[in-house]
């Protein structure tokens, strides 16, 4: 039996296995939408019989699982702008590749959706016996958004979220949070 538990304390953690990988994304594929439609008004329709050229490839939903795992423990510290900075640049990021269809570009946005919610809600995944059966179970109904974190914590938080966030295409980290030191440059002579 396999129990993968998602807790926003340990967001920020050791990487997840290729198999719980796998599992989160075949959790999120489960809750994507044939038809979606978006603030922009543009309507995505997806046949759910073409999963195969919709999920993206397990080392990009590595990256975006890394990503909205970070994007969970900022959460949890109520360090709500960070939250969203760091997801905007992971799509931004995703979309400026070119490589991604509509359909794709919300499969990502949905597995990073799915997995924030299953670091802030403590939800816990179990494979049973034969390992195609799986159920998720909520371990407590408890929301660890907005608790108490320590300036350690927060700290951890934001070096881990500021440089992702400033290498991205928004280049940007909200004002008064301390931000990377850029690097000295060399000593110019005259």
């Amino acid at each position: 039996m396999l129990m993968l538990l998602v807790a926003a304390g340990g967001a920020v953690a050791k990487d997840l296995d290729d198999r719980s990988i796998r599992i989160i994304m075949e959790m999120a594929w489960d809750q994507h939408p044939t038809r979606y439609t978006g603030p922009d008004r543009k309507t995505i329709i997806t046949d759910k019989s073409k999963k195969a050229q919709i999920v993206v490839p397990i080392a990009t939903a590595r990256e975006v699982i890394r990503v909205a795992r970070l994007t969970a423990a900022a959460e949890s510290c109520s360090l709500f702008d960070e939250a969203t900075l760091n997801q905007r640049t992971l799509m931004k990021t995703e979309e400026l590749k070119k490589k991604w269809s509509d359909q794709q570009l919300l499969y990502i946005a949905i597995l990073h959706a799915y997995t924030v919610n299953l670091a802030l809600n403590k939800l816990e995944f179990v494979e049973q016996g034969d390992g195609k059966t799986k159920s998720v179970k909520k371990k407590t109904f408890q929301s660890h958004r907005g608790r108490k974190c320590t300036q350690a914590e927060i700290k951890v938080i934001l070096d881990k979220i500021q440089p992702y966030v400033l290498k991205g295409p928004l280049k940007q980290v909200k004002p008064g949070t301390p931000q990377p030191k850029p690097a000295t440059p060399a000593a110019v002579k005259k």
